[in-house]
């Protein structure tokens, strides 16, 4: 058995033969794919019913491609808790403008009169 990751531009698929990379063979259709775009693909649920089968059983079979399943739906729900957040501060900010508009707030932030100044 060979060890590596899947950046790793040595690490070889033997259902690829001569190819090497993070790289590997979309069953139904033959084509080649990388591995991330699989596991996505298998997080997302966008495979077949087939391919998710075929899929389970190299999770099962492979460690490496297991760990990268696991570490990248982590990464995918901290991104999501990045943009709700994100999303959460923009709403808020929003609001508090609009209630600083409507004179039902005071804020020393936007007291007085603005001007924008054009520098370039």
């Amino acid at each position: 058995m060979m060890r590596g990751t899947f950046a790793n531009i040595r690490i070889k698929n033997l259902m690829l033969q001569g190819v090497e990379g993070g790289v590997t063979k979309h069953i139904p259709s033959g084509e080649t794919v990388a591995i991330w775009d699989a596991a996505e693909r298998y997080i997302r649920g966008e495979m077949t019913p087939d391919e998710m089968l075929q899929f389970d059983n190299l999770r099962k079979a492979n460690a490496e491609v297991d760990q990268y399943v696991v570490e990248h739906t982590l990464f995918l729900q901290q991104m999501n808790n990045v943009a709700e957040r994100k999303s959460f501060k923009s709403t808020l900010h929003d609001v508090h403008t609009e209630l600083v508009e409507q004179g039902k707030i005071e804020s020393m932030l936007l007291k007085g009169k603005a001007k924008i100044v054009y520098l370039y």
